[in-house]
């Protein structure tokens, strides 16, 4: 059986990589212009590029990172895949990731996802492309396994250096989910940044929602950031104010080397509000993530140990789990000029 599972799983990853690469090139193309000179750059691995200073892919990448802080934030966002930094990129990218899944209480599991975003510049240079659910920007485990598979528009009405406000409109499950999106970013001093972002949407099943996301990040040194980030989301069908809290540690290794290494440390707690107020679960991890055979390709291993209730008269009860994950990680820059 495990071997047939095995089969399948590698068959629908191939499935799935060419589905998402014809889908990229054939949007891809549709960006050229044939009325100018209009070019587009060749695929790259989605992390910085060591050979400029950092915060020249900063600029080129985020305008509203203007100091240090920011900057290895930026970069530690960037090589992790954090997908509320991928939601305000400026280029194109995709992620296909094939994760391997064990917990003590339900064995192994096999899954892929794909995750990316596609601009649309004859359309409109503010309208892009997204799928596989875009507001998967903060999750004890970045990868959901009971999200459904989403695409959409989003379409960015205003920006400036430090903000932005997107209309946001996905499809899933045979339903609309209609949204609006905003986003505030900057340094608080010399070592402390923050991103707020605020989300307001319509699931079916679920109906209105909203959804505030914090974080601090605290620069250490300079391949060293502590971070704290919180999540309180309220609606008419939640039970009332889900929330979540997470402390993270990151480190970086041979930053100045090809393909530099990332670990991040990390503990997070979360529960909610009604009918009864319970603490439904304290995690904790490390996760360590670099690339491997070519600059696109990165492992991933995530061990980490939950300490769950699934009720607020439940006993809780300790899990472990080990998450493997392989990540074809490509992005395309912007349309611009020569």
């Amino acid at each position: 059986m495990r071997k047939s599972q095995q089969i399948k799983a590698i068959s629908l990853f191939a499935a799935f990589r060419y589905m998402a690469f014809l889908l990229a090139f054939s949007a891809f193309d549709l960006q050229a212009s044939d009325h100018d000179e209009d070019r587009l750059a060749s695929w790259e691995a989605l992390v910085p590029d060591e050979g400029d200073p950092p915060i020249n892919w900063i600029d080129n990448s985020h305008s509203y990172l203007t100091n240090r802080t920011q900057s290895l934030a930026g970069w530690m966002d960037a090589f992790f895949g954090d997908p509320a930094h991928d939601a305000d990129k400026a280029e194109s990218f995709i992620r296909i990731t094939m994760i391997d899944d064990w917990n003590s209480k339900e064995g192994n599991q096999s899954r892929i996802k794909i995750r990316g975003r596609v601009q649309l510049p004859r359309l409109s240079r503010r309208l892009s492309l997204v799928f596989n659910g875009e507001d998967r920007d903060f999750t004890e485990n970045r990868f959901d396994p009971e999200g459904d598979d989403t695409i959409g528009v989003q379409f960015r009405a205003s920006e400036s250096s430090k903000s932005s406000f997107d209309y946001t409109l996905g499809y899933s499950s045979d339903h609309l989910r209609p949204g609006i999106r905003y986003r505030r970013e900057a340094p608080i001093g010399n070592n402390t940044s923050y991103r707020l972002t605020e989300r307001i949407q319509y699931e079916h099943g679920e109906n209105f929602f909203s959804r505030t996301q914090f974080r601090l990040s605290r620069h250490i040194n300079d391949d060293q950031l502590l971070s704290w980030a919180s999540r309180l989301t309220y609606g008419e069908s939640t039970s009332g104010v889900e929330w979540s809290s997470n402390m993270s540690f990151q480190n970086r290794y041979h930053a100045d080397k090809p393909r530099p290494i990332a670990v991040s440390y990390f503990t997070s707690v979360g529960g909610n509000s009604r009918p009864e107020a319970y603490t439904s679960n304290y995690n904790f991890g490390v996760l360590f993530r670099r690339q491997v055979y070519r600059d696109f390709l990165f492992l991933e291993l995530e061990p980490s140990l939950d300490f769950r209730k699934l009720g607020a008269n439940a006993d809780r009860v300790d899990l472990w789990r080990f998450i493997a994950r392989l990540e074809i990680a490509l992005h395309k820059d912007k349309v611009r000029s020569r």
